[in-house]
């Protein structure tokens, strides 16, 4: 989500996995539990997608570590509060807001989902806390702030032949460790734990990887892609050792990390035809941003829960509502002159 030096490719795989994203958002409760076909796609897309966004996330925080590392700590974290947790703050504001009014309306109050209208004080605990009710998906803007604060300390404090022995380190310990201990923490510590190794991979892989074995890492990508449908389908339930649990974890996330790789890959091999793909990577905070909750859960339940439209008509209107309405705002708000009131905020344009 930086946009210094861009890269056509990985623009091209960031705009990819944020449809998939937006794809997996498309889907209620309702419709997973009345289609097989949606409860899979769900279950499926949630194997990998969000790990490889922190991937990506990482590989972008590597693009300017350079640039970076010229900085000190304040002024560090001061870029990225204002770049990530001030939009995560104003965009909670704002859809609480919007929520409060929309409560008002009794023929859109039903999709709210049942939720109701939490008070000031707890809708901002549920926030820190990583559980906002009303827009979930923000839990990715704090996480993304932990991990590049954390990573950038290794980075600038540390001597640059130990760090990568140390996020090597990392990534054998940290995934053991959110398994065994960290999943009943309160989400912010659990997301930290779980998407670390996926930004750390991001931070050390070289782009050239890709480039020099780009059909190779497609193939893994791929088999990888269907080794987690196959165990999306058959859901085992672990009955191993604590060891075993584990280990079946970790290979979990490899083959999450290998998808992650094929996308990135696939991306380079294909990057001429994907034009408009790459305008979505680009422009990331703002689709990422502003798809959810009324491109998706909010225009999801009034068209299924409420009219009774098909499934698959939701799915495609959320879809193209979710990335028409997100190019309108950066469009409109440039040609009227808002977004200097959204800059002004803290919210992408």
């Amino acid at each position: 989500m930086m946009k210094s030096e861009r890269v056509a490719y990985i623009d091209i795989a960031k705009g990819f996995v944020l449809l998939l994203v937006i794809f997996g958002h498309t889907f209620r409760d309702s419709m997973r539990e009345a289609y097989y076909w949606c409860d899979f796609s769900y279950l499926f897309l949630y194997k990998f997608h969000g790990s490889a966004l922190f991937l990506l996330s990482g590989v972008s925080y590597a693009i300017t570590a350079q640039k970076n590392k010229s900085l000190s700590l304040p002024l560090y974290l001061k870029k990225k509060v204002k770049s990530i947790l001030l939009p995560w703050l104003s965009y909670s504001v704002l859809v609480y807001i919007i929520f409060c009014a929309v409560s008002k309306i009794p023929v859109l109050n039903g999709a709210l989902g049942g939720k109701g209208i939490v008070s000031p004080i707890e809708y901002l605990r549920l926030m820190l806390y990583n559980q906002n009710p009303y827009s979930f998906h923000l839990w990715y803007l704090n996480t993304l702030f932990l991990l590049s604060a954390f990573t950038f300390l290794i980075d600038k404090f540390l001597e640059e032949n130990k760090v990568r022995v140390i996020k090597l380190g990392l990534l054998i310990i940290i995934p053991g460790i959110a398994y065994a201990v960290a999943r009943p923490w309160c989400l912010v510590i659990k997301g930290f734990f779980y998407q670390l190794p996926y930004f750390i991979i991001g931070t050390l892989i070289k782009r050239d990887t890709f480039e020099n074995s780009c059909h190779k890492w497609i193939t893994a990508g791929v088999l990888s892609a269907v080794l987690l449908a196959v165990h999306t389908v058959f859901e085992p339930s672990y009955d191993f050792s604590a060891v075993g649990d584990v280990a079946v974890f970790y290979i979990e996330n490899i083959l999450a990390v290998l998808v992650a790789f094929g996308i990135i890959s696939a991306s380079y091999a294909f990057s001429g035809r994907l034009s408009f793909v790459e305008k979505i990577g680009r422009n990331s905070m703002v689709y990422y941003l502003y798809h959810q909750p009324f491109c998706c859960a909010f225009l999801g339940a009034l068209l299924y829960d409420k009219l009774g439209f098909p499934v698959m008509l939701v799915v495609v209107i959320c879809m193209i509502v979710s990335i028409v309405v997100p190019y309108f705002i950066s469009k409109i708000a440039k040609r009227t002159g808002l977004h200097k009131v959204l800059r002004y905020i803290g919210l992408p344009f």
